[in-house]
């Protein structure tokens, strides 16, 4: 399946260059995403569809080669790793958290077509979503298992998403609890509590969202991710909610990370090294 390691990272981090042409990366920050960029390899691979490729990247601590590691598959490529780690990763260097793994895939790069992949209910968008979900399940998998050593067991894969990429987390492990044992879902707007079904799947799930998340095409200010978290809890699942005052965008995400995936991934102690957005806002449900 591998093509052979990229030239560089050549997945298009949409949400840090919109940030970058705006305004100048701190260097801080930025010095942040040099060392994930440089800890990050990233293939060539066929895509879901025919004659396609797409990018991998698969970011893991570096003193954990040829280690199986629990795995999160996180949507958007290294915008989605950049969110999982920036504000976490300091903590996985200390050894505060025990280590894991992400794989994540890089979007179709026109915001309509990662959309029609990301949610099943996009008009005209059916085909691209179940190309996709297939090429997850069979093939994304598959490869990360067979060549990078991610945890071949249920109750060590995961998956995440941010945006749409939630709408298409909670919907992966919704519809496919023999294969994630829990999902990060971060300010899904596509999806509602409609989505979530009825009986435990023993699933592990963390749901947030803004109630600034009121401009554009996003006006659901933390009302879908709440009843989204409630129904999770009234099926019997384990649930952490975050909702508080912050706007859809990756600034909150990344804030909300690192209790949040220590909790769900159950890497050590979440309030060791959560944020003081997650003590102020994120609660566990039942």
């Amino acid at each position: 399946m591998i093509r052979g390691p990229l030239t560089g990272l050549l997945v298009v981090c949409l949400l840090w260059a919109s940030v970058a042409s705006a305004q100048r990366v701190p260097a801080e920050i930025q010095a942040k995403l040099d060392a994930i960029d440089k800890e990050t390899s990233c293939f060539l691979s066929p895509g879901p569809g025919v004659g396609e490729q797409r990018a991998m990247c698969v970011w893991r601590p570096p003193a954990s080669t040829g280690k199986v590691l629990p795995t999160l598959y996180m949507m958007d490529g290294m915008d989605g790793i950049h969110v999982l780690l920036l504000d976490f990763k300091a903590a996985l260097d200390a050894g505060k958290v025990a280590p894991l793994m992400i794989v994540a895939t890089d979007p179709r790069a026109k915001p309509e077509d990662r959309a029609a992949e990301y949610l099943r209910t996009y008009p005209g968008g059916k085909k691209a979503f179940d190309q996709h979900e297939t090429w997850v399940l069979t093939k994304v998998i598959e490869w990360a298992e067979r060549t990078q050593y991610a945890a071949p067991l249920r109750d060590q894969r995961f998956i995440g998403g941010f945006s749409n990429g939630a709408d298409l987390a909670l919907t992966l492990a919704q519809d496919h609890p023999d294969i994630f044992a829990g999902a990060l879902i971060h300010s899904p707007f596509g999806l509602d509590e409609r989505a979530v079904g009825t009986v435990s799947h023993n699933q592990r799930w963390v749901v947030t969202g803004g109630t600034l998340e009121t401009s554009g095409s996003v006006k659901q200010g933390g009302q879908g991710p709440r009843r989204i978290a409630e129904s999770l809890r009234r099926g019997g699942d384990a649930v952490r909610s975050c909702i508080g005052r912050w706007k859809h965008e990756d600034k909150a995400w990344r804030k909300l990370t690192p209790g949040s995936l220590t909790w769900l991934m159950e890497l050590g102690d979440p309030t060791a090294v959560g944020s003081d957005m997650e003590r102020q806002n994120c609660q566990l449900l039942n």
